[in-house]
């Protein structure tokens, strides 16, 4: 089984990054479109059996269980930041039979469905595979068979950290360079490039 988990930090400190141009109340809706898209791009995927979101966010919670109640919530208390709620999300989906897991981060609103297949296909015959942002520094999303296989390096240099990691364990993995799943959005470029060229 394939699960897709995407993280999502509290509304009141996503996109930080974004706060001189966008107040938190846009900022706040922003994460919530762009988590939208990419569920709607998750669930639109067949290699997928199984979608995730773990928050601590009560209000995101809410709106999951209005709209998308086929969509699993894993419950983050701490709001420990990303290797945290990965640990978290792994040890569950793995309890409950998951074979391979998708770790997608939330503000991936380029992705679809193609992508995302793409990436289940690979993590079909790779241990790991890792996505890299569009500076090829960051990782954006990480596949791990089983879900548990390593412990997680997100945050700065996070790509290279990752390739250390699985280099030194001799895992086999594969890197995939995709442009729906390695734009992230954290600058006022990248808000300019996805209004441009967001679906619909």
């Amino acid at each position: 089984m394939t699960v897709a988990v995407i993280p999502v930090k509290s509304l009141s400190d996503a996109k930080q990054r974004l706060s001189t141009i966008c107040s938190p109340i846009e900022r706040e809706k922003l994460s919530l479109i762009m988590l939208e898209s990419l569920l709607n791009a998750v669930l639109g995927c067949d290699a997928v059996n199984r979608c995730c979101v773990v928050t601590p966010d009560a209000s995101v919670k809410a709106r999951l269980r209005e709209r998308y109640p086929g969509v699993s919530i894993i419950h983050e208390t701490t709001g420990g930041g990303l290797n945290e709620a990965f640990v978290l999300a792994a040890r569950r989906v793995e309890h409950d039979g998951a074979n391979t897991m998708l770790f997608l981060h939330g503000d991936l609103p380029l992705a679809s469905s193609n992508d995302i297949g793409e990436f289940a296909e690979l993590a079909g015959r790779y241990a790991a595979v890792i996505v890299p942002d569009k500076h090829g520094t960051g990782t954006t999303s990480l596949a791990l068979t089983p879900p548990g296989l390593i412990y997680p390096a997100f945050g700065e240099d996070s790509f290279a950290r990752h390739l250390s990691i699985l280099n030194d364990a001799k895992i086999a993995y594969a890197i995939f360079r995709n442009n729906g799943l390695g734009m992230d959005i954290d600058s006022q470029e990248d808000m300019r490039f996805y209004s441009i060229n967001k679906p619909g």
